[in-house]
């Protein structure tokens, strides 16, 4: 078989040209062989980087290759593993007794005298010692032939011969993971560049405007297809998108598409040639014929198939396409689109999270929406009949003598229709808070101001209940900015339900103090204490403890939601520290603008 030659190796740099020349002329000088010749895998082929030794050696056709012309020769990867078959082992170099193998098998055949004796080395023989990489893969092999002493190397040289197959391993190995690191660097930027844009776009084809160009040029490719299943859409891109006239846009794509859910399993990216060869490939012969087809009539040499997925669902594939006479697609770059694919399912998937979380926040939005409108519509509908309620019972009041029993009965009346106006204003000013479209009037506030009127609000709740209200204030102004309106009803909500929750003849201390950035108001009681449980919920609308000592005290369950809101507007935020039957402390922060104000409230 005649060796072609090519130019120098693309990946080798001189420095590891040389390195690897002088562990050949190493094995000749040194340890006595009249050939030394050191080969690197190159795709299917094995490639000649050096050679030492003689001038020239025979080739099994008969013609002479001088020393120069045989670096660059290439001879398949297959016939190593012919040797290696019938070879002997020596450790890391394996004898190959003449004979046992082709002499096609080998990429030389030398001249030499044949010694007599069992230890005589034939012309024919010879010595080989295969390079593999951690993953167990073939990336090298040394070749020696005609040891100088006419005979087998003694068990001392061949420690040597060890020796030296160690050092040219390293180096054929940094070599080439230098190589690939280089050519994933390479990928990775495209890649990089892929994963910035597209998470700024969800459509595929504004995808592939954006990162296309940079894709092709990171995989040497001339087209690119793109199908998610599901969307009934193929985006395609590249020099020659739409192939050959007469071929269907999808047909590459269809063709090949079927594998992808098991190479997703595989978690694999697959090669198609026009040959009809293949890589990781699970298509049937029908389907690679259809491929076959595709290619040959979009003049295209191979296609790369990666599929696109997330967790363990595949979502689509990516196709890759190369032109006649590029080169075969390496290692790196099948590990590079497989995780190029996974990188698209995390964005595809993402895109469609973020699709239906929009759809999902915009059906919330129409709810709350109806919901606030449905409370409000309630809540004036029943307004009206309490007021009538109300004045109709002042009406009967003053109709009835003093001493009527009737009186008690129109106090009773009196009290539950002012509780039910009360949770009604409640229910408005829920609504109120929860709806954006609200104002949200501003103003320097100062609390002092509005905790005296909180204070003298609260002066015969009190009073009924013998809980004594203590409130601690600065000396100076303590300002905030705000709607007062609205952060009274927060003190007051806060202090209405420090004391109802407390025991009688206990105490609420409220007290306010103020940092750099924020004031802090802090509501203690010593009453009946919240459960780690219902503090989790307890901002939560109409939410009412289970506890029945909690439930023997009338309440709407709206109070500390609407304090919640409150906080929210003025970008304020509430702590709860309680413990059951161990009183419960709300520590309130509100931003502080630092100013005095120049209007009381």
């Amino acid at each position: 078989m005649s060796t072609s030659t090519v130019a120098t190796p693309t990946w080798s740099e001189q420095a590891f040209q040389d390195a690897l020349q002088i562990i050949a002329e190493g094995l000749t000088e040194l340890v006595g062989f009249g050939m030394a010749v050191i080969s690197v895998r190159r795709g299917d082929d094995l490639v000649v980087v050096a050679v030492a030794g003689a001038d020239f050696a025979h080739r099994p056709d008969g013609t002479e290759d001088q020393r120069d012309d045989m670096l660059g020769a290439r001879w398949p990867a297959t016939w190593l593993q012919g040797l290696l078959d019938v070879a002997e082992d020596w450790g890391r170099f394996k004898f190959v007794p003449h004979g046992r193998a082709p002499a096609a098998n080998w990429i030389w055949v030398r001249e030499a005298a044949v010694v007599s004796g069992e230890d005589a080395w034939h012309p024919n023989d010879g010595a080989i010692a295969p390079i593999h990489d951690a993953a167990g893969r073939l990336v090298g092999v040394i070749s020696v032939d005609d040891p100088v002493t006419g005979r087998y190397p003694d068990a001392a040289q061949r420690r040597v011969m060890d020796k030296y197959a160690d050092e040219a391993a390293k180096v054929v190995l940094s070599v080439l993971e230098r190589e690939a690191l280089e050519r994933r660097l390479q990928l990775a930027e495209g890649t990089r560049q892929l994963v910035r844009t597209a998470s700024r776009h969800l459509a595929l084809d504004a995808l592939l405007d954006e990162t296309g160009p940079a894709f092709l040029e990171a995989f040497a490719a001339s087209g690119l297809w793109l199908r998610v299943h599901g969307s009934g859409e193929t985006v395609l891109t590249g020099s020659r998108p739409q192939m050959a006239p007469g071929v269907p846009t999808e047909a590459i794509a269809l063709a090949v598409a079927e594998a992808a859910g098991e190479l997703w399993q595989r978690q694999q990216a697959a090669i198609v040639y026009d040959d009809g060869r293949a890589r990781n490939a699970v298509l049937d012969r029908a389907q690679v014929d259809a491929v076959r087809q595709v290619l040959t009539d979009g003049e295209l040499s191979s296609v790369l198939h990666a599929p696109i997925g997330a967790g363990s669902e595949c979502l689509g594939s990516l196709i890759l396409g190369r032109d006649l006479g590029q080169p075969d697609w390496s290692a790196a770059e099948l590990d590079q689109a497989a995780e190029v694919g996974r990188d698209l399912g995390r964005i595809i998937r993402n895109g469609r999270t973020y699709s239906r979380m929009q759809e999902l926040v915009r059906e919330l939005r129409e709810l709350d929406a109806r919901k606030r409108h449905l409370i409000a519509t309630i809540s004036h509908e029943l307004k009206n009949p309490l007021t009538v309620l109300l004045a109709n019972r002042d009406l009967l009041e003053s109709e009835i003598e003093a001493d009527d029993p009737a009186l008690g009965h129109l106090a009773d009346v009196d009290a539950n229709a002012r509780r039910m106006s009360g949770v009604v204003d409640n229910l408005l000013l829920l609504s109120k808070l929860a709806d954006p479209d609200t104002p949200h009037v501003e103003r320097d506030v100062d609390l002092r101001l509005l905790l005296d009127e909180v204070e003298a609000a609260y002066g015969a709740d009190m009073g009924q209940h013998g809980v004594t209200l203590r409130v601690t204030t600065p000396a100076e102004p303590v300002v905030v900015r705000g709607d007062a309106g609205e952060l009274r009803t927060m003190l007051a909500n806060m202090i209405g339900n420090g004391i109802k929750f407390s025991d009688d003849g206990s105490s609420v201390e409220v007290t306010v103090s103020t940092g750099r950035d924020a004031v802090e108001v802090a509501v203690v009681d010593h009453g009946i204490g919240i459960s780690a449980e219902d503090q989790e919920r307890l901002f939560s609308d109409f939410f009412r403890s289970q506890d029945p000592d909690a439930l023997a005290r009338p309440g709407s369950g709206l109070g500390l939601a609407i304090v919640d809101r409150i906080l929210r507007r003025h970008g304020g935020r509430a702590e709860v520290t309680s413990t059951l039957r161990g009183g419960t402390t709300f520590l309130v922060h509100l931003p502080t603008t630092g100013v005095t104000p120049t209007t009381s409230v």
